[in-house]
């Protein structure tokens, strides 16, 4: 390969480094004993079910002669046999962890891409991989297919990269995470995975699933009771069977995920060993501002695909939302890597938590592990795009892919160049990105609904006048906004201590919240009390809207060009967010009947016609609050100059005809429809505010000479 694309390992002195630790050999073991205790009692369950079957045969309960002595036989005969069945059949379930996301690539089509990594596996002495494949995801991973053949023979692993990783990372870190990768390639105990998921796919389907044996099972239980009995007679065996296995799918995941946390600390450490202890935190500290930035232009190009834009390259807008989240968002700035060498980055001690079950451990303790024999390493900042051949062509192809599975586009969908959809995108973001002096106070709320014909009184209870309107507009975004910004910031944080020691996930006996000291024990009421705090946060909202909007109506008087246009759009846009609330509170009732529909084990002839009652009342009002929007008049709003009509738009095709009838297909388009109304209506919702907050702007820059 071209060795100046493979950026060199630091010289290691300490070759225990990447020798697995003491707690890493014990949970292997405990899992090991698992997995056996676990083959062990389900060999005896087939075995002793088929012996069952095979000692009813050849040892009749009773003397064949009669007719009911011969129903009993069979009887016990078919129980044994739907027992065995039971058993025996979730040992043929299929098992693949391919994905229709994954894009497969191959030597030819990039041989410095595989070049750089038959170097990095020869180096870390792991095996190369069977295929290599990316998608679009922020991630690598180590995959492949298990089947009954895997328990006894290798399994060769596949190397996943996701291409959003890629795209945030640099050519140091890139090398860092596939070593990580590689580190599972190479770990024996690896192959206790196989036995893991083989175990958990066969627990799964005797416990979770409901198929066609358990069909039957109720067909038989709805026969003559001459014969129901012996379906009857099965149940509570299969029951304690399920229980039983239900316990053991604990216990075995419990213990495993206690090695896959050590498997984890012993991968960082291969990692550390070629790249050095910095590149591999690095990598991980970046995923959470790369996910950030992905979320958001997913936002982006799904306003786009409302207009019937497709985008050629979603990693194209990842970057460009990543600069945007930069340059408007302190917090995001503020986060990103900016530390002197040797410094931690993950330092937060509630992140020491860990879950029984998380099969990776905090972030916290794997850069203590990954620092605690520090290993300086060389960085090389260039892009690891510098691997593949034709990066965009492989972009396109991705995203593509993507697009066409997610949204069942035809085969005649014409994408459209990224900076196209890019410009687009830009006109968005001039109506839904607030000033800083704002500091996130509209983001998760509505406004208070405050009549203009209020503006008078407000302005005299306030006590605005042309002496006192500069302070009062110059505290309203300083010293109020902030302190009530910390003051929810700080809950937050609050919340998510009481509810770590609620859920027992954090195991401290004492917990200190605003200077005062609790017990454990008592968790629970401080969470209430927190709750009482953070809806008393409404009253302040109110009060805040409130003052912004007498003070722009204030100002408004000597601001007369404005006016008309203010009054415009706060009129729309207050008609318009009752509606959105009203859908939210449908959208809302909708899932929760959902719920119960999924929570129903049977549903009497009540259910049925209470949930069909619940989901065409939820139809109607949803399509009564449509029917409110062409009243509204509607201002200019950004990309929507083409739309006609603002309910045909929210909601693009019409609900399923018939909810009356209880039909998990008809449910399930319109809770679809419904999500999707609800999206492209918060949409619409933020532009609305965004330009109502701009007029606000004008005016106040206008009044105040700013």
């Amino acid at each position: 390969m071209n060795t100046s694309l493979y950026p060199p390992s630091p010289q290691l002195d300490d070759l225990s480094l990447v020798k697995p630790s003491k707690s890493y050999r014990l949970r292997a073991i405990l899992v090991l004993v698992s997995i056996i205790f676990f083959l062990a009692l389900y060999i005896s369950l087939i075995v002793g079910a088929g012996y069952l079957i095979y000692w009813l045969a050849v040892n009749p309960v009773v003397t064949l002669g009669g007719f009911y002595t011969l129903l009993i036989y069979v009887g016990t005969i078919a129980m044994a046999g739907m027992l065995f069945i039971f058993i025996l059949k979730s040992l043929f379930k299929k098992h693949t962890m391919s994905s229709p996301f994954n894009v497969e690539i191959t030597e030819q089509e990039h041989p410095e891409l595989f070049a750089f990594i038959r170097t990095l596996s020869k180096e870390v002495k792991a095996p190369f991989p069977k295929k290599v494949f990316v998608n679009h995801e922020i991630n690598a991973s180590v995959f492949y297919n298990s089947t009954i053949l895997s328990l006894f023979l290798p399994v060769k692993k596949n190397l996943l990269i996701g291409l959003g990783l890629v795209n945030s990372i640099n050519l140091s870190e890139f090398k860092a995470v596939l070593a990580h990768e590689f580190g599972h390639f190479s770990q024996r105990s690896m192959k206790l995975g196989s036995y893991i998921y083989i175990a958990n796919t066969i627990i799964y389907s005797m416990v979770f699933e409901r198929d066609g044996w358990d069909r039957f099972l109720d067909q038989w239980k709805q026969a003559d009771i001459r014969v129901s009995i012996f379906a009857w007679l099965l149940m509570p065996i299969v029951w304690i069977i399920r229980q039983l296995m239900q316990l053991i799918y604990q216990v075995i995941n419990m213990v495993y995920a206690a090695l896959s946390r050590q498997m984890e600390f012993q991968a960082d450490r291969v990692a550390v060993s070629v790249t050095g202890s910095e590149a591999i935190i690095n990598g991980l500290y970046k995923l959470n501002s790369a996910s950030q930035a992905f979320q958001f232009s997913n936002q982006q190009i799904g306003a786009a695909i409302d207009h019937k834009l497709y985008t050629d390259d979603l990693f194209y807008h990842q970057t460009q939302a990543f600069e945007h989240l930069k340059e408007n968002y302190p917090e995001f700035e503020e986060a990103l890597i900016q530390h002197k060498k040797g410094e931690y980055l993950f330092t937060n001690e509630s992140e020491n938590r860990i879950e029984m079950y998380a099969s990776h451990p905090p972030h916290f303790q794997r850069e203590r592990s990954a620092k605690e024999i520090f290993v300086e390493g060389p960085v090389d900042d260039r892009s690891p795009w510098i691997l593949f051949h034709e990066p965009e062509k492989l972009k396109a192809k991705v995203t593509r892919n993507l697009l066409n599975l997610s949204l069942n586009l035809p085969a005649n969908t014409e994408f459209q160049p990224a900076d196209e959809v890019a410009a687009f995108i830009q006109r968005e973001l001039e109506e839904t990105t607030y000033d800083p002096r704002y500091q996130g106070v509209y983001e998760d709320r509505f406004l208070t609904d405050v009549k203009l014909a209020e503006g008078e009184d407000l302005i005299k209870e306030l006590g605005i006048n042309e002496e006192t309107l500069p302070q009062i507009y110059e505290d309203l975004y300083t010293k109020e906004l902030a302190a009530q910004k910390k003051v929810v910031m700080a809950r937050g944080e609050h919340f998510q201590l009481v509810l770590g020691i609620i859920n027992k996930e954090d195991k401290r006996k004492e917990f200190t919240i605003k200077g005062e000291t609790y017990k454990a024990s008592q968790a629970r009421a401080v969470f209430e009390d927190l709750k009482r705090e953070a809806e008393a946060d409404q009253s302040w909202y109110e009060e805040f809207d409130k003052k912004v909007f007498a003070l722009h109506a204030f100002m408004m008087h000597k601001v007369v060009e404005e006016q008309a246009e203010f009054k415009k759009r706060y009129n729309f846009h207050i008609g318009y967010q009752g509606v959105l609330k009203t859908m939210n509170s449908i959208q809302e009732r909708l899932h929760n009947i959902i719920q119960g529909l999924m929570d129903a084990e049977e549903l009497t002839e009540y259910d049925v016609d209470r949930y069909n009652r619940s989901l065409v009342e939820c139809k109607r009002n949803f399509e009564n609050q449509l029917n409110k929007l062409p009243l509204l008049v509607r201002p200019q709003l950004h990309n929507l100059e083409d739309v006609e009509a603002l309910d045909k738009f929210v909601l693009e095709e019409p609900f399923p005809w018939d909810l009356s009838i209880l039909n998990s297909d008809s449910i399930n388009e319109f809770a679809i429809k419904v999500d999707g109304a609800l999206g492209r209506g918060r949409r619409i919702y933020f532009k609305s505010l965004g330009g109502l907050l701009k007029v606000q702007e004008r005016i106040s820059e206008a009044y105040l000479g700013q």
